[in-house]
């Protein structure tokens, strides 16, 4: 049995569940993120005929080519399509920053806080940014409503692909948010969606309460973006205000608390002042916040 998976950081995990449902089964995964699979996507769409089931995301850029959802679906019509997980109920301050440039870097890879960069914008200095994370401060800027409103909108994103989910969030989060950052999520979600899309390709795939005994966590390594406390007590789960990039290979891990966190990213800023005010003119999070700490705090 062959199986080919197509999509984003996500179906690493999802290939690897579908590698321990079916012991011996060839897995073969295409990162739609490797810039080798743009390239080679012409090339990439032949080599699907030669396989038994092909599992994709719907969720492809343009430069994907022949591999984007509505080539693929004429193209290879057994393909059952699977949608990538994007929630920011438990990070509603996480957020990537972009300008005409490009994208811009952070202490951890490419998330920002949308908080952050408001206040840096506005020419706060870190201690003041630091001492704004508290509740009133969230409560004005919409961050403790998110959570509902994004789980609302996950269900019905889900439920529009034919995949039904409603049930199974309160088990993702019995004790823990279910995401490392607002697109990675942990393992049991990714080991229900390799369930589900099985499942809507004819298979029954073995009971398996937790995956990650066998597989670990692969997303667990890359960078960590924080419940803050307040935030989880509205939630019933653990918060803190501890970041952390990415771990390659043996070095060691090196987290950062808020203040060194906005410190940071701070430093970054003043490198780049005038994308950083770019960037958060364009972005619908951070332009809000902004505009509300400019009145919360009687600036201008």
């Amino acid at each position: 049995m062959r199986f080919a998976v197509l999509g984003n950081c996500q179906t690493g995990t999802i290939a690897d569940c579908i590698a321990l449902y079916f012991p011996g089964a060839e897995v073969v995964r295409y990162a739609s993120g490797n810039p080798a699979t743009a390239e080679r996507a012409a090339g990439i769409a032949e080599e699907l005929h030669g396989f038994d089931h092909v599992f994709a995301h719907a969720e492809m850029s343009e430069r994907m080519g022949p591999l984007r959802h509505a080539i693929l679906r004429e193209t290879h019509p057994r393909t059952v399509f699977m949608p990538g997980v994007a929630f920011s109920g438990f990070q509603p301050d996480c957020i990537y920053l972009a300008d005409a440039k490009g994208t811009l870097p952070s202490p951890v890879e490419v998330y920002h806080s949308a908080l952050a960069a408001a206040a840096f914008t506005l020419g706060l200095e870190e201690e003041r940014a630091v001492s704004l994370f508290n509740a009133l401060v969230f409560s004005r800027l919409g961050y403790f409503d998110e959570h509902a409103k994004a789980s609302g909108a996950m269900v019905a994103h889900f439920r529009r692909m034919g995949y039904e989910i409603g049930e199974r969030l309160p088990l993702w989060q019995r004790d823990r948010p279910f995401m490392y950052t607002i697109n990675h999520p942990r393992c049991i979600v990714l080991a229900d969606i390799a369930r589900l899309a099985l499942e809507k390709a004819g298979f029954t795939p073995p009971e398996m309460p937790d995956v990650s005994d066998v597989l670990g966590d692969p997303l667990s390594r890359m960078p960590i973006f924080p419940l803050y406390p307040e935030i989880g007590r509205r939630l019933g789960l653990p918060g803190h205000y501890f970041f952390r990039d990415t771990i390659r290979g043996d070095q060691p891990m090196r987290p950062l608390d808020l203040p060194l966190f906005v410190a940071r990213s701070f430093e970054i800023y003043r490198g780049m002042p005038e994308r950083v005010s770019e960037a958060v003119e364009r972005h619908p999070r951070a332009k809000p916040a902004a505009e509300a700490l400019k009145a919360m705090l009687r600036l201008g």
